[in-house]
């Protein structure tokens, strides 16, 4: 039995217009033979002329969702590489 957690750890302002979300995936199995830990960096550009409403929207369920596609591809790949079932994660919702 696979079990998943993946975490907001954090998210910053960089300048710019740009903003920084971090994602902690960590995918296990009961008896720890699969231990798969990793994070996630996703940059964004945003219009200056959103309000804090909808940027606050935009980073904390838009920005997730966009970067999730990505890490399902990263984890079916080196799971597959490693000589382990391939797995494949289901989709999430932030």
């Amino acid at each position: 039995n696979i079990k998943l957690n993946i975490q907001r750890l954090g998210e910053n302002e960089l300048g710019n217009n740009t903003y920084c979300i971090r994602l902690s995936v960590h995918i296990h199995n009961e008896n720890d033979s699969l231990n798969l830990l990793t994070e996630f960096l996703g940059n964004f550009e945003y219009n200056p002329e959103i309000t804090d409403e909808e940027k606050s929207i935009y980073f904390k369920h838009n920005a997730p969702a966009i970067l999730m596609p990505y890490i399902r591809a990263y984890v079916s790949s080196i799971t597959s590489l490693s000589g382990i079932p391939t797995i494949v994660l289901p989709t999430y919702t932030f």
